[in-house]
């Protein structure tokens, strides 16, 4: 897939606030379109990336997790598609950062706005991502409930493999028994397994790497 490659310049006078990736391109935050996806901006944001806002005993990457995520949402839907969603759905964390949901709650404390207002972003992101990667927009609501059951089962299995024991969670959480455990990778070692999958599950339908 051949893509344009766009000046730094020109999304900040066409399209609003913008950030430099990796490959040194501008990602406009608003008003992305597919041709500002790189594959090699996600690969290398996402590995990066911690979760649990860095709480975890090792570091454990975004990255890491959304492969993680790609692999038990078979569990929840045999679509084709499913595993392919489940590993984007944190795509948008490559331009925005990883902001943990607690930390949503306690700024809806202080009033929705922001909190909507970042999910707006996130959708336009996401929603781009789909499209470099020669998806629907949106994924269908049987996807859509796969993918956030199988991002939840990770999330205890992340929270029983890489967190120090602690309160307990309130809510209706699953039972990760099932959940290989998880072994943190380095940045390095995460970008590969990422990379990895996205041949893996898209093919020749990724992005171009730069």
């Amino acid at each position: 897939m051949t893509q344009p490659s766009p000046s730094i310049a020109a999304p900040a006078a066409t399209r609003g606030p913008w950030i430099q990736t990796h490959e040194g391109l501008a990602f406009p935050l608003i008003n992305p379109e597919a041709a500002d996806i790189r594959r090699a901006d996600l690969v290398a944001a996402l590995a990066k990336i911690n979760r649990f806002t860095g709480h975890t005993r090792e570091p454990y990457s975004v990255a890491q997790h959304s492969v993680l995520v790609a692999e038990l949402v078979t569990q929840f839907s045999d679509h084709p598609d499913a595993p392919r969603y489940a590993l984007l759905h944190d795509a948008h964390e490559a331009y925005l950062g990883d902001v943990a949901t607690p930390v949503k709650w306690a700024l809806r404390e202080f009033g929705s706005i922001a909190v909507d207002a970042r999910g707006m972003i996130e959708d336009r992101i996401d929603e781009a991502v789909h499209r470099a990667f020669g998806l629907a927009p949106r994924p269908g609501a049987g996807i859509t409930f796969a993918v956030k059951a199988a991002d939840l089962l990770a999330l205890m299995a992340e929270r029983r493999d890489l967190l120090k024991p602690g309160p307990a969670w309130e809510g209706d959480y699953p039972d990760p028994a099932g959940v290989p455990r998880i072994e943190p990778l380095n940045w390095r070692q995460a970008a590969v397994v990422f990379d990895a999958a996205i041949t893996r599950l898209f093919g020749d339908a990724a992005p171009a790497w730069v």
